[in-house]
């Protein structure tokens, strides 16, 4: 098992080569990254597609890409802020909620 950890937005985007959905994690640092409840994130907070950059709900806060790879986070959501992307998996990975902790 690999961890990706993720300790704030000012990071930069991170470009992972190897994730494996089911085994590998995402671990995001909670005092970086805000609205996040510690332990392994809610479906109801993330959400992916084809083309997918953007929350269409306001519980969403990770956003995941399905045709590039492209991770972002958003941290109101739907709302008026932008989401930020924070990481490309480039091996065509798949990702789930259940993938995704904060700690």
């Amino acid at each position: 098992m690999d961890a990706f950890r993720f300790t704030s937005l000012d990071g930069g985007i991170d470009t992972i080569t190897d994730f494996k959905s089911g085994t590998d994690k995402i671990q995001i640092d909670s005092n970086g990254f805000t609205s996040l409840a510690i332990g392994q994130l809610s479906a109801e907070a993330f959400t992916f597609g084809a083309g997918v950059t953007s929350a269409t709900s306001s519980t969403h806060r990770f956003i995941f890409n399905t045709t590039n790879g492209d991770l972002f986070f958003d941290a109101d959501g739907d709302g008026a802020g932008a989401s930020v992307k924070i990481a490309t998996l480039s091996n065509s990975a798949s990702l789930s909620h259940s993938d995704i902790f904060v700690i």
